[in-house]
């Protein structure tokens, strides 16, 4: 399962930056676009070894829910930020913020179950 959203995550920001490649964009990103790459990096890293678990069951609830959530948020407001800058920064923020919001609620929707 987490292989597969990876491929995912994978694909996704090859294409988006083979879009920056071929339209040559010398625009810089923001320092918010890197805050949002490298946290959606880290709150990965911290999902898929088990980082979550070490905690009791309701510290770590609050956890998963802020982190993802907040990081959904901060996508939002990072491809709105990079929209009038740099159109593939946006897009991508864009992509791996819909892909990371869509993993929450399939998590949600599974563990509720």
């Amino acid at each position: 399962m987490s292989l597969i959203l990876l491929i995912v995550v994978f694909i996704s920001i090859c294409i988006v930056a083979t879009l920056y490649l071929v339209k040559g964009n010398t625009v810089k990103a923001s320092k918010l676009s890197y805050i949002f790459f490298s946290s959606t990096a880290v709150i990965w890293t911290c999902f898929l070894t088990g980082v979550y678990t070490l905690f009791p069951d309701k510290l770590a609830s609050i956890l998963w829910d802020s982190s993802w959530i907040g990081l959904f948020i901060l996508g939002v407001i990072t491809f709105i930020y990079e929209f009038k800058n740099s159109k593939s920064y946006a897009f991508s923020a864009l992509i791996i913020c819909l892909i990371n919001g869509s993993f929450y609620m399939f998590a949600k929707i599974i563990s509720s179950m």
